[in-house]
């Protein structure tokens, strides 16, 4: 069920999809109703989302072929929706943009109940698009990179897929459920933090 918060993301999310598309965004989280954005030069950061989203595998990074094939087998087996290759790159884009904003906001809103959080970041891979977002974690707010051209040096990496994603911003799936199935990996060397942050925030 989508919450006050989460709606107020979506609203946002419309807004900045279609003029940040191709763009790196840092966007600040100042609190559970107000996001202030600040925008780095396009020039910055390649679009992680060439080529386009429809029919890519995203297998390029160490474990995200794993994950795509992991979803594949999720859909056929009727736990994750069918793919449709019919929605617009732009409609999709808008989901990835809502769902990586979403992510930051609840990470945000269970900062407090997060232990250690100010010295957890880390990177999240989408497989297929080959989308990357960073998410750092400071004091008095989570930061949020989008569109990065790859993880951050040295922190742990989450890869999985956006319906994926999708799904357990839903409550669909768990995050014990997702990994045991293959569908969301972490790697690194302390991964055990950024997995407890993600499973107080969906």
């Amino acid at each position: 069920m989508k919450t006050e918060v989460d709606e107020s993301a979506d609203e946002f999310v419309d807004g900045i999809a279609a003029f940040f598309k191709c763009k790196l965004a840092i966007v600040l989280v100042a609190g559970l109703l107000s996001v202030s954005t600040l925008v780095i030069p396009p020039s910055v950061f390649s679009c992680g989302l060439e080529p386009m989203v429809q029919g890519g595998l995203g297998g390029g990074y160490p474990g995200a072929l794993k994950v795509a094939v992991a979803v594949a087998d999720a859909r056929e087996g009727g736990l994750l929706p069918s793919a449709n290759l019919k929605v617009p790159n732009k409609i999709r884009f808008q989901q990835i943009m809502r769902d990586v904003v979403t992510l930051q906001r609840r990470l945000d809103r269970n900062k407090d109940h997060i232990a250690d959080a100010d010295s957890k970041d880390f990177s999240l891979m989408l497989a297929g698009p080959s989308f990357w977002a960073h998410y750092h974690m400071k004091p008095g707010a989570v930061l949020a990179r989008f569109h990065a051209d790859g993880p951050l040096e040295n922190e742990v990496v989450v890869i999985t897929h956006q319906v994926v994603l999708s799904a357990l911003l839903r409550g669909t799936i768990s995050i014990s459920q997702a990994t045991d199935l293959g569908l969301l990996k972490f790697t690194g060397a302390n991964t055990a933090p950024i997995q407890e942050a993600l499973e107080l925030s969906l």
